[in-house]
């Protein structure tokens, strides 16, 4: 039988050590994949995300910046921005395939994204997300086991509920219940349901979340760096702060640097770690 075989990495996202942060996967694609395939190697991987890459050699250089199209599919659909995953295909292109200049592009669904390298770190540029505030469904802190909140907000663009509790125990100490998450009928858009708190060592990072979405087959997601567009603006308009260091206190954890920018960009950073490479074969 003759095979294709596609590059893959599994990459630690937001950490610098192995068997932490975001496990990721990314596939180096010559030409693209039919929908259908790609859908399929992130099931059969199972990571919350997988990043599908293609080089764009025909793109002209701007700013010294090469660029490359991407995708991203958790294990169950396509989702239209993953920061993990982007973070974890540029740490690839640059430490792998040793592409070596001052930024990376990646052309996506959502338009250009921005990344660059700083030592260890890579970092993504982002537009920050607006909210309003929003009474959360007694059903939802129901399901979430939340008896007691400070705030909820909620974003509009990116349809997350974002409710701040009291501290990191309380933070801890949730367990929601995702057969029910899945099935709640409720009077706004739900795409995603973020549970923050501020620090308690505030002298090494400023706030701490975890964050749920079994709707597309991640019941909980290690690290979100989609999230953070939302976060960053919140917790620096709590803070006074527009340098942010955040923890995601999920079981494997991670650690990401928020800084707000006058332009109503933020630039979310984090370091990442190539655990395995290997490759994938398919039928022709």
């Amino acid at each position: 039988m003759d095979l294709k075989e596609l590059h893959y990495f599994h990459v630690d996202a937001f950490t610098e050590t192995p068997f932490a942060g975001s496990p990721t996967g990314v596939i180096l694609l010559e030409e693209t994949l039919p929908e259908e395939t790609m859908q399929m190697i992130a099931s059969e991987l199972n990571h919350s995300e997988t990043a599908f890459v293609i080089h764009q050699p025909h793109e002209a250089m701007r700013n010294q910046c090469a660029f490359y199209a991407l995708r991203w599919f958790t294990p169950e659909t396509e989702v239209h921005f993953s920061g993990s995953a982007t973070l974890a295909a540029a740490k690839v292109i640059q430490q792998e395939l040793g592409v070596n200049v001052p930024c990376i592009v990646f052309k996506t669904i959502i338009g250009e994204i921005f990344t660059k390298k700083s030592g260890d770190y890579i970092t993504i540029t982002l537009p920050v997300d607006d909210y309003e505030a929003l009474d959360p469904s007694e059903q939802v802190l129901w399901y979430l086991g939340i008896n007691n909140y400070q705030r909820a907000v909620y974003s509009r663009n990116l349809k997350k509920l974002i409710i701040e509790v009291d501290d990191e125990l309380a933070l801890s100490r949730i367990k929601p219940d995702f057969n029910k998450l899945r099935g709640i009928d409720l009077d706004f858009d739900l795409g995603g349901l973020c549970i923050t708190c501020r620090s308690s060592n505030p002298e090494d990072y400023d706030f701490a979340s975890r964050y749920f979405n079994p709707w597309i087959g991640v019941d909980e997601d290690s690290i979100t760096g989609s999230i953070h567009t939302v976060l960053a603006l919140y917790w620096s308009r709590e803070l006074d702060k527009k340098h942010l260091v955040a923890v995601q206190s999920s079981k494997r954890g991670g650690r990401l640097i928020l800084d707000l920018l006058d332009q109503g960009t933020v630039e979310i950073s984090g370091r990442a770690y190539v655990a395995i490479e290997g490759r994938i074969r398919l039928p022709l």
